[in-house]
């Protein structure tokens, strides 16, 4: 483990510099995002799982028992609560919601440093054990790519790789992961997001239907009303916990459209734009990344994959890689036929004809995706 990420909640402006100012002496990359007001700090500790968050005490102890049992179900972090010491009781309350440790408030400048160097060396002498799962999105920049074809093949394949793998669907107006995994989800990312106060392990896994290739999928909504249930909030806590218990997150953004499919860009380690080799969408490819790059997204990230390759007067590779400035990670076959029997039967092409050459492209895929050996975590 060689940076150790450290993030401080603190309403106190002054307090909050002064406490990044002992972490950064003590070895820890604690950034100015890393320094919040305590009513942000959730979703920043959702966003970056830093390794050991320190909370200046709330007023309100009620307060401040709600966010550390939230932190606690949404970070394996190293909670420290900055608080008074003369109250005993609220100390022992503290350390039952998830704190680690307790520092007393008024010498605060010794213990902060004691404490953050006693972690720090606690951690680098260890190898490193972080088993965070991967977060990656594949788009659509225009319509009729199939992208969520290959979502489905694909998260077959990373699955018998990994052992299992969470899949969610973000093409909220069409949600038709389901039916191509043959799927009836009883639970979706709305009830995740309506219910997320009482949210943990439990409810988590219920609310994922499983898929006998090792696939869970967070599905969306069968009913159009219930997107307007799904909130930014409810979307970060579900790819923290997916990344705690998967060691994949494979996420449909179709055409990234939203703020919502714009936060969880924000999380991708990896992007698979499908395209065609056809100037439309080409087009479409180009500004898409153009668009991604003003969101402040590492074209690095991205991975470019030409699905229905080998139609008819197709523009060739090598013109599409020139004209988006980028390699193209894989040429996935046009197979009408087969295609159209897999979802007739939802039966992804991998699975109901793991022989035919657009199987085998897709497992390639899936092996490129592959960076390090994964296990199952659940």
């Amino acid at each position: 483990m060689s940076t150790i990420i450290g993030m401080i909640g603190c309403d106190d402006p002054t307090l909050a510099r002064s406490m990044q100012e002992q972490l950064k002496l003590s070895g820890y990359a604690c950034e100015n995002r890393h320094v919040i007001d305590l009513s942000q700090l959730l979703d920043r500790a959702l966003l970056e799982q830093p390794d050991v968050v320190m909370v200046v005490q709330p007023t309100s102890q009620a307060e401040e028992l709600a966010l550390l049992q939230e932190l606690t179900l949404a970070v394996a972090s190293h909670i420290v609560i900055i608080g008074v010491a003369n109250d005993p009781r609220r100390i022992l309350a503290s350390m039952n919601a998830g704190a680690g440790e307790y520092i007393d408030i008024e010498t605060w400048q010794t213990t902060v440093r004691e404490s953050a160097v006693r972690f720090r060396q606690r951690a680098m002498s260890r190898a490193d054990t972080s088993d965070f799962g991967k977060i990656i999105g594949i788009a659509a920049p225009g319509g009729g790519t199939g992208v969520s074809t290959v979502a489905a093949n694909l998260a077959i394949s990373l699955a018998k790789k990994a052992g299992t793998l969470m899949l969610m669907d973000l093409r909220l107006d069409a949600g038709v992961l389901a039916p191509l995994l043959n799927l009836d989800p009883q639970f979706s990312i709305a009830d995740l997001c309506h219910h997320l106060g009482r949210l943990d392990d439990d409810l988590f896994s219920q609310i994922l239907t499983p898929h006998p290739s090792g696939v869970h999928l967070l599905a969306a909504p069968y009913n159009f009303a219930e997107i307007e249930k799904i909130t930014i909030k409810g979307l970060r806590r579900a790819l923290a916990m997916g990344k705690r218990k998967f060691p994949y997150v494979l996420v449909d953004l179709g055409m990234a459209e939203t703020p919502l499919h714009e936060e969880t860009l924000s999380q991708c380690e990896q992007l698979l734009l499908i395209l065609r080799l056809d100037y439309p969408s080409i087009r479409n490819t180009r500004s898409f990344i153009g668009r991604l790059e003003t969101l402040g997204f590492d074209r690095t990230k991205i991975k470019l994959v030409v699905n229905r390759y080998g139609q008819r007067y197709q523009v060739k590779p090598d013109q599409a890689r020139e004209a988006l400035g980028l390699p193209i990670e894989a040429l996935l076959p046009d197979d009408v036929s087969g295609v159209n029997y897999s979802i007739s039967v939802g039966s992804p092409v991998v699975a109901s004809n793991s022989w035919s050459k657009l199987a085998r492209r897709m497992c390639a895929l899936a092996d490129s995706l592959v960076t390090a050996p994964a296990t199952a975590k659940v």
